[in-house]
């Protein structure tokens, strides 16, 4: 086999891709939490977002097939993701990241499987087998577990737990939406669309000077963790687990998210000097077990 070839046969891999999937994820924890140190979580959303629609201006521009946006499905789909994987999911995450460690953060955001799974079940009426059930329990279990033992340490507020909640809420109702999107609907154009008619409001909440007001320190560690967050984790990420969702992956993909927070918590150990107490290591644990249960595909 040729290197070429062996490069190509690699790359579609989906082991390879749920790696990519990880590493992106994880490490796009410690860039937010970084950058929040040089800008209000309202700015710094907006600067990844930004940095998001200049890559993929560019992408679409270097693909050169411009007539495709017309599309009005491609639009009805963008403003729906827009709102929810955009400005709900980064607003809510940044807000609640800014006071909340990345253990934590992690921890909460990816109860995600949980809410995909009641939403599936409550929306369009599939089944949910005794193990799905089993996990959803066990991981809100680990959440109560990682909240009360937060709130009992006062390291986080409880706003914050709220925000990273909400932020969960937010990218369900998203990953939901883009399982109906057409697959003829190209996943470039979807994550252009979107990221711009999710920096709309946005726009208007740094406008507003809602929260601590517009603030940042312009300098290389900010513009970094911008494009790293956005390029990488709003592009990069989503762009992977949108491929993998079209290439019958679902199960593959939500079964193995289990270990980003893992991973992120223990970057944020290792490289924030956050700490890592009991409740958050029993519930954390339990989380990631909970999302395994959830999405774990029975033996045929």
């Amino acid at each position: 086999m040729s290197r070429v070839a062996w490069a190509r046969e690699l790359a579609g891999s989906t082991a390879v891709l749920v790696v990519a999937l990880w590493l992106v994820w994880s490490t796009a924890f410690v860039a937010i939490k970084v950058g929040l140190r040089h800008a209000d979580p309202y700015t710094f959303t907006l600067l990844r977002v930004v940095a998001a629609l200049l890559v993929l201006v560019l992408a679409v521009a270097v693909r050169g097939r411009w007539q495709r946006l017309g599309s009005r499905r491609l639009h009805a789909y963008a403003v729906a993701l827009g709102a929810t994987n955009v400005a709900g999911f980064l607003v809510f995450q940044n807000a609640g990241l800014a006071d909340a460690p990345i253990g934590v953060g992690s921890v909460l955001i990816y109860t995600q499987p949980f809410l995909v799974a009641l939403g599936a079940w409550l929306l369009r009426g599939e089944t949910l087998r005794l193990g799905q059930v089993a996990g959803m329990v066990l991981g809100w279990l680990g959440v109560v577990i990682v909240v009360v033992g937060e709130l009992d340490v006062g390291s986080t507020p409880a706003r914050a737990v709220v925000f990273l909640l909400l932020s969960a809420l937010s990218w369900a109702a998203g990953t939901l939406v883009f399982t109906a999107v057409p697959r003829e609907l190209s996943v470039l154009d979807v994550l252009l669309l979107m990221n711009l008619y999710g920096v709309v409001p946005i726009a208007l909440l740094v406008a507003a000077g809602v929260g601590p007001g517009p603030t940042a320190d312009w300098d290389t560690t900010l513009v970094a963790c911008a494009l790293w967050a956005g390029a990488g984790a709003s592009i990069g990420g989503l762009g992977l687990q949108f491929l993998l969702l079209r290439r019958g992956k679902a199960g593959v993909v939500s079964s193995w998210t289990f270990a980003v927070p893992v991973l992120a918590a223990a970057q944020g150990v290792v490289l924030l000097g956050e700490d890592a107490h009991g409740a958050l290591l029993l519930g954390g644990a339990a989380v990631a077990a909970g999302i395994w249960l959830v999405n774990r595909r029975p033996a045929r």
